[in-house]
């Protein structure tokens, strides 16, 4: 009977130790590196941009991964948001002014209406973007933040 209940505490103590590490590799998981747009067109923080531009630019963070969704939001401080269709290419040359876009992003465009004049937009983007093998495969939010003002 000694022997029967020591092997159950014995057992039952390496379940649950087991169990807390696959949670806290759960709860902890984060992907490696994490998806960003950053603005390359206008700059970020940008005043006088005309208030019909050439696609917006960004660039992304990491060329292969798989966006679900992604739609560019811009948010003046009243009224409703302008919602962007999926990304797209880039124009070639970039509108000017433009920032440097960093070595090995990609760069994709969104196209979005005629805005408001004197506003101020702020950036975000609704969609997820996947990452698959690797510690941490699964579907996350897009990370992303910026603004700019029209003439």
């Amino acid at each position: 009977m000694r022997l029967s209940v020591a092997a159950l505490l014995a057992g039952t103590v390496v379940a649950l130790s087991v169990s807390a590490c696959t949670m806290s590799r759960i709860a902890a998981c984060t992907p490696v590196q994490e998806l960003t747009f950053s603005l390359v067109y206008p700059i970020d923080f940008a005043t006088a941009v005309p208030d019909a531009p050439a696609p917006i630019v960004f660039q992304q963070n990491d060329p292969a991964a798989v966006l679900n969704g992604a739609r560019l939001v811009l948010t003046p401080p009243s009224g409703p948001a302008v919602m962007s269709g999926p990304p797209g290419s880039a124009p070639s040359p970039l509108p000017t002014p433009h920032a440097s876009p960093a070595p090995g992003t990609k760069l994709v465009g969104f196209v979005v209406p005629t805005l408001s004049s004197g506003t101020n937009y702020s950036v975000s983007f609704k969609g997820t973007y996947t990452v698959t093998g690797g510690f941490c495969p699964g579907t996350f939010p897009i990370s992303s933040s910026g603004s700019f003002t029209t003439k």
